[in-house]
């Protein structure tokens, strides 16, 4: 029975401390993404990819998920790319568009399709081809690049270590419990059986004595 708890503590700690560190790296990472948005008015990129919530000018959301796009790669007509727009009112400044053609005076001409009109950017503007929607991502990143959403996350993933730190304290007290159970058990079984041994022993010498 008690080897049976141990397992089962032994599991829950492994099932919490994942837990733990993914709750933390996900929260860690949405409150480096809005302090990172925050200062620069574009994401991050890893490996020459970056994740944007899909806002218009007017950082209003065109759709509720968020665009990857990758850096450094050459649309063809039609494909969907990320750009930075200076007239957008938003916190993030990547906006998405359709790649039309380079315009001839070192630039692109891109189309929007919400309003139907074609305009220009700059070559620098371009950031790169609208890859991949991530469903229901924008919302969380929208909230995450503002200054409450970033402070917000940056709580979260601080008591989330908070919690799984009193959780780890509470784990410690309950294996020295369980360790002092277990000695105080072996003495007792040490004590019996040391007992049954003398016992034993003092019902020979009274045989022998008759």
């Amino acid at each position: 029975m008690q080897q049976k708890k141990e397992k089962n503590g032994t599991f829950s700690l492994v099932a919490v401390t994942l837990l733990t560190a993914v709750l933390i790296l996900i929260f860690t990472l949405l409150a480096f993404y809005g302090g990172y948005v925050l200062k620069n008015s574009q994401p991050f990129t890893v490996m020459g990819a970056a994740v944007y919530p899909n806002i218009d000018e007017n950082n209003q959301p065109v759709t509720y998920s968020a665009v990857l796009y990758r850096e450094n790669t050459m649309p063809q007509k039609g494909n969907a790319v990320a750009f930075f727009n200076e007239k957008c009112t938003g916190i993030s400044k990547i906006n998405t568009a359709y790649f039309f053609e380079e315009n001839g005076e070192g630039g692109y001409t891109l189309f929007n399709a919400n309003t139907g009109e074609y305009f220009d950017i700059a070559k620098e503007n371009l950031k790169g081809r609208a890859t991949r929607y991530i469903p229901f991502m924008g919302p969380v990143l929208s909230f995450a690049i503002t200054v409450p959403g970033t402070a917000a996350f940056a709580v979260c993933a601080a008591a989330v270590l908070f919690l799984f730190i009193l959780y780890l304290l509470g784990y410690i007290k309950r294996a020295k419990q369980l360790e002092l159970i277990r000695e105080e058990k072996k003495r007792e079984e040490e004590f019996y059986a040391a007992s049954e041994e003398k016992a034993y022993a003092d019902e020979n010498e009274v045989g022998r004595q008759r």
